[in-house]
């Protein structure tokens, strides 16, 4: 699913003193230095203290519509079809110039200010790009020209689309919502003075003086376009839903049930908008599970923050909005902080939400491990050398997108692994995909307990650890290892260590004495490697989604699905069973081997690990084999919790 934005061009205010370092990253087009490029669901922005990320955000809410090219209704269609059509010539080695007429330097569409006032040149480009190819019949019937047709088709299908959307002005922006550092559940005054001091500090210059007070909940709706949102007006917001229409009072009701599922391992949960005998109306309350009833400000600040930061998200969810969150994680356990992650990315109304943060967390970092819907910008700050009599200057920013290896950037921001500290046990696994294959079966084994069983929640009941297979080698186990070896003893006294069959004869015995060392608290996996515990239905999706064709249901193994399926190293097995040389694979390789890596696991371990829990969807979709072994985690977890 596309973000609401693709890329944002840098606002003029900030033009002098901020640039975007210029990349060359394999398969991207070279992009301007003074626009954002690659925007996802979930943009974070990250550097350390004064590195100019929060002045960076607001220049963007400042302006009333930023320039930008969209990824939003019919917008976002055309800039698609655009990039498929060059997606198609940079693939290929067409000799016919024809094809490229008009099609290879296709620009990108940015549209300033639409659909107010938009400028005229927007449109004459749209119309003026609507020409007929002039393909020749012959290259029509080739595959090639057929695809090239369809997808010239689809571009001018998306064109009228657009056209028609600006003559009737059906194209709307996302709503703006803006929530700064200053923000609170406790009400200071009837006056929203915290909006009112973050209005004045960072957009009294050029904005009409759009600040909302504690009433503002009385017409929510006509002021949803733009907003600051401090947490002052939450009282009254809830309290007028609560007294409002039947749709009102089932919006809070479903946000209670979400908030109490997501967050507090689904207990009820009450937000009560409490008016004392003498009419005073200051503290929002919250009940959760059977424990009393009390005020917001004497509960953990980490639940009035979660409150803070998902009620709008939830109930702005009927229209496209885009949120600006400065420090998303202040007072926020590490747990808490990666379920934030989770319901911006896939909770309720994610599909009309984009969310643009600022962050020291590395939580926020950690996952964009795990997820392509994470944008990650590093931003530094260089101070001029001072000329002449000059005797102070402005520094300038740099912001890169973050695409390889984020340990220096953690080292950066002074971040260590230390939630594997705060978490009652830790998982330990061999490597990303490991950890990200247990983390998505022990999701789906957890949607199938009954409402008294326990769900544990990654970061505070337990943490997972990747240890690197080879290093096993390096752990002392007995008394006669080595002196500078790891005890893994202590190592893992309160981990539970996971390790693949994959043959190696070093492994063997390191195992077998693990085994002894550890009893229970070992798992030595009953399958080669982590990949062999999905099932010929997964492993089938996979290669489809791979093969990328338009007959992909047609795709079948050429050969019997067996027992290799559980002892063979995966991408050969997966080359034998579905391709020969009546049936040859459509992926491109120098080695002749699309699949299978030099020592005969697969090629591509991440991608095919993230395609695969896309197609993970249930409990029962797991092989008897996965399901055991999550069994026993759970057990493992639950055994640590007392």
């Amino acid at each position: 699913m596309a973000p609401l934005i693709r890329e944002w061009e840098l606002p003029e205010t900030v033009h002098a003193n901020y640039s975007v370092e210029r990349q060359n990253l394999p398969g991207i087009p070279e992009f301007s230095d003074k626009r954002i490029p690659l925007l996802s669901s979930l943009n974070v922005f990250v550097g350390p203290t004064n590195s100019g990320k929060s002045r960076l955000l607001r220049s963007w809410f400042a302006k009333e519509q930023p320039n930008c090219i969209p990824g939003f209704g019919a917008m976002g269609d055309l800039y698609e079809s655009q990039i498929q059509l060059r997606d198609f010539f940079e693939d290929g080695d067409d000799p016919s110039v024809s094809w490229l007429i008009m099609l290879k330097d296709i620009p990108c569409i940015l549209f300033d200010s639409f659909p107010c006032d938009y400028p005229g040149w927007s449109v004459y480009r749209v119309k003026t790009q609507d020409r007929p190819l002039g393909l020749r019949n012959s290259e029509f019937k080739t595959k090639r020209g057929k695809k090239l047709n369809k997808l010239t088709g689809r571009y001018r299908k998306n064109i009228h689309k657009l056209t028609d959307a600006i003559a009737d002005k059906s194209e709307n922006w996302p709503r703006l919502a803006y929530i700064p550092i200053l923000r609170s559940l406790r009400i200071l005054d009837t006056v929203d003075h915290l909006g009112v001091r973050t209005h004045k500090d960072y957009f009294s210059v050029g904005r009409s003086d759009e600040i909302f007070g504690a009433d503002r909940a009385k017409d929510i709706e006509s002021h949803l376009k733009r907003q600051i949102i401090t947490g002052q007006d939450y009282y009254a917001l809830v309290r007028s839903h609560l007294l409002g229409q039947l749709a009102d009072r089932r919006r809070i009701a479903e946000y209670e049930k979400f908030l109490g599922e997501r967050f507090f391992n689904s207990k009820p949960i009450a937000l009560i908008p409490f008016e004392d005998n003498a009419g005073n109306q200051d503290a929002l309350h919250i009940k959760i599970g059977d424990a009393r009833e009390r005020p917001i400000h004497e509960v953990g600040d980490g639940i009035s923050q979660i409150v803070l930061l998902t009620l709008p998200m939830f109930l702005l969810g009927d229209k496209p909005t885009i949120f600006v969150i400065e420090e998303p994680e202040m007072h926020l356990h590490m747990g808490l902080q990666r379920l934030l992650v989770e319901f911006i990315l896939d909770g309720p109304h994610h599909e009309n939400r984009q969310v643009f943060v600022t962050t020291h967390s590395q939580q926020f970092l950690d996952m964009t491990l795990e997820t392509s819907d994470i944008s990650v910008y590093r931003l530094t700050s260089e101070l001029p050398e001072l000329k002449d009599d000059v005797i102070e200057t402005d520094p300038n920013f740099t912001i890169k997108l973050v695409s390889d290896d984020r340990r220096p950037l953690l080292r950066e921001l002074g971040i260590h692994n230390s939630s594997v500290l705060l978490a009652n046990c830790t998982i330990w696994v061999e490597g990303i995909t490991d950890r990200l294959y247990i983390r998505h079966f022990l999701k789906l084994y957890l949607e199938t307990l009954s409402p008294d069983q326990a769900r544990y929640l990654e970061d505070i009941h337990f943490s997972f650890v990747e240890y690197g297979g080879a290093n096993m080698v390096h752990w002392s186990i007995a008394a006669d290892d080595d002196e500078e070896a790891i005890n893994v003893a202590y190592l893992c006294s309160s981990g539970f260590l996971i390790c693949d069959s994959d043959g190696a004869a070093w492994k063997d015995d390191r195992a077998q004495r693990l085994q002894t060392k550890l009893g229970d608290r070992f798992l030595r996996l009953p399958v080669r490697e982590i990949e062999n515990l999905l099932s010929e239905k997964t492993i089938l999706d996979v290669v489809r989604d791979y093969e990328e064709r338009e007959d992909r249901e047609e795709i079948e193994p050429c050969g019997e699905f067996g027992q290799e399926l559980i002892d063979a190293p995966i991408g050969e097995y997966i080359e034998a069973v579905f391709f020969d040389d009546d049936n040859p694979s459509c992926r491109k390789s120098k080695s002749g081997h699309p699949y299978m890596a030099e020592s005969g696991t697969i090629k591509d371990k991440d991608g095919f690990c993230r395609k695969a829990i896309r197609h993970l969807k249930a409990y029962d979709e797991l092989t008897p084999h996965a399901q055991d072994v999550v069994k026993k985690i759970y057990e493992f977890i639950h055994s640590h919790q007392q």
